[in-house]
């Protein structure tokens, strides 16, 4: 960060003596690491550790987080890839082994708490391919419903209420669901952008402030 080679830098346990980790600790540290590259196509190795060291400018972006808990390491994380900061990781030293009460939170809590936060992340980036899919597969579905409704009408003459109310139910639910990714896509895009001006405002005025104590 001193030379100018990385606005954040990351302690990671994964590089160097990984098998001090705790067979726990580590299953649940792969899982997490591999969704939050899957989900959010982050490139960090070790996204749950807690030693780092941060550059001023990365500071007035990252601290717009909105998760609680241990979710905030993912969230910071993510929006500081989002807006480009470079993020470098460098191998720790660690020890679990022989200490007591190495964790503060019950892993199963701490693993939820990150999980719906990557999720959270994932809906707010693509609210499209989120909702957009689902709402697709409803709609479809009520096509092959009212295909079997009218094949059994057109046979029997017998107009099936169950197969009409499911199918009503699969276009309103895919309809609302479609109407709901548009508009969380709109709105992620006001946001995104309001979000860079405030964010720039606030670098241009740390400069200013620096220049003039300068």
């Amino acid at each position: 960060i001193k030379n100018g080679e990385a606005d954040i830098v990351i302690g990671s346990r994964l590089e160097k003596n990984s098998s001090e980790i705790p067979m726990v600790r580590g299953l649940g540290l792969s899982f997490i690491n591999h969704i939050n590259r899957s989900l959010i196509k982050s490139t960090i190795n070790d996204s749950q550790s807690g030693f780092r060291a941060y550059s001023k400018n990365v500071l007035s972006v990252i601290l717009g987080y909105n998760s609680t808990g241990y979710g905030a390491e993912i969230e910071q994380l993510a929006m500081a890839e989002l807006y480009g900061f470079q993020i470098v990781e460098v191998p720790v030293t660690i020890r679990y082994r022989g200490l007591e009460n190495t964790s503060k939170k019950n892993f199963i809590l701490h693993g939820a708490n990150i999980v719906s936060t990557i999720f959270r992340i994932v809906v707010e980036r693509r609210p499209l391919l989120f909702f957009g899919i689902a709402g697709i597969i409803l709609v479809s579905a009520a096509v092959i419903t009212i295909s079997q409704m009218l094949l059994l009408f057109n046979e029997s003459r017998y107009f099936s209420i169950p197969l009409a109310l499911l199918t009503l139910g699969f276009v309103l639910m895919g309809t609302l669901l479609l109407l709901i990714s548009f508009v969380f896509h709109t709105l992620k895009k006001f946001e995104k952008d309001s979000y860079v001006t405030t964010s720039y405002l606030a670098l241009v005025n740390h400069n200013n402030i620096n220049m003039t104590r300068d």
